[in-house]
């Protein structure tokens, strides 16, 4: 894409084209524009056509988000809410995205997470083997105030 200037209305379809492939967000279509090498102007218009057609929505970006990473990957509200700040996601789509995770669902995940992670798991000693659990599971973004009753 490097070396080729766009036009206005090409940079709009290709725009239009990204964003219909997958929910973005705000902070990866900018990006995208830059890579293309668009004026700032022209970027900002492009967005805001985004936004009026429905191509670019920051909510249900957070929403479809935090559902795919939890369902998928098995994330924690943690490390979602970190990738989304990354992002640059404002705080109260954030909340709205992690809303999508039920608390029956989030516990039944991190229950069978220790499960699995429990057998593939050497250690020397009982404790040992629990603080590489905690370990594992602190990673994929869990907090220790909704592991800590599994390991009591």
């Amino acid at each position: 894409m490097r070396g080729r200037k766009f036009s206005k209305d090409e940079a709009r379809q290709k725009i239009m084209s990204y964003c219909a492939m997958q929910e973005r967000c705000h902070f990866e279509v900018q990006e995208k524009l830059k890579s293309w090498q668009i004026p700032w102007d022209i970027s900002s218009e492009l967005i805001v056509h985004l936004i009026e057609y429905n191509f670019l929505n920051e909510e249900r970006f957070a929403r479809s988000f935090a559902r795919g990473k939890f369902q998928i990957k098995r994330w924690g509200k943690r490390k979602i809410t970190q990738k989304l700040f990354e992002k640059r996601v404002s705080k109260p789509c954030i909340k709205l995205g992690l809303a999508e995770i039920s608390e029956e669902d989030y516990k039944r995940t991190i229950k069978a997470l220790i499960v699995r992670k429990e057998k593939d798991i050497i250690a020397t000693n009982k404790f040992e083997k629990m603080a590489k659990l905690r370990s594992y599971l602190m990673q994929k973004g869990y907090d220790w105030s909704d592991i800590k009753e599994y390991f009591e």
